[in-house]
């Protein structure tokens, strides 16, 4: 019933006008769509499952890296690894003329 509801919802909005608001869809919280989704997921398509996968999957990767990039710029700070803004904007402006 509520996919119909938000298929419904999403036939009805597109680019080119303001989306007809559905106040019981927007309202759920979040832990009722992923109960929602954990109860519907039998009845998804490999194609979806998949699409769902690789986002997941491609945030847990963005995720490490940011975090990895934060641990060596600490790093960096404390073994007094830094550079002035100018000293940085002198290293980058003269990268594509080695």
């Amino acid at each position: 019933m509520v996919l119909c509801k938000i298929s419904t919802y999403l036939a009805h909005t597109n680019a080119y006008k303001k989306p007809i608001k559905k106040p019981h869809l927007l309202a759920m919280n979040v832990i009722e769509k992923r109960d929602f989704i954990h109860s519907h997921l039998h009845r998804v398509n490999e194609k979806t499952i998949n699409e769902f996968y690789e986002k997941l999957r491609d945030e847990e990767i963005t995720k490490a890296k940011l975090e990895c990039r934060a641990l060596k710029s600490e790093s960096d700070i404390l073994s007094g690894k830094v550079f002035s803004r100018e000293e940085i904007e002198q290293r980058t402006a003269n990268l594509g003329r080695k």
